[in-house]
């Protein structure tokens, strides 16, 4: 299986569970979203659905709007 090259992929080559965290995103807006919130829409861990939002963070397709507490809300660009 290739690797990753940590660059922006186009929709087709983005991975699944990327793509279903994006569509969460842009389904909630214009709010705002935590990881939790978005574990829970796309039915995976936290963890996973943390390792996909920083990714796409990295990306320029999401940002983080805002921090309640320790919980970091995220939303699409």
């Amino acid at each position: 299986m290739p690797e990753s090259s940590g660059k922006s992929e186009s929709p087709e080559m983005m991975d699944e569970s990327s793509r279903k965290v994006l569509e969460v995103l842009k389904r909630a807006a214009p709010r705002d979203l935590s990881i939790h919130e978005i574990a829970e829409l796309v039915k995976m861990h936290r963890n996973t659905a943390s390792k996909h939002v920083y990714a796409l963070e990295r990306e320029g397709k999401v940002t983080m709007t805002r921090q309640t507490g320790n919980a970091k809300l995220y939303s699409i660009k």
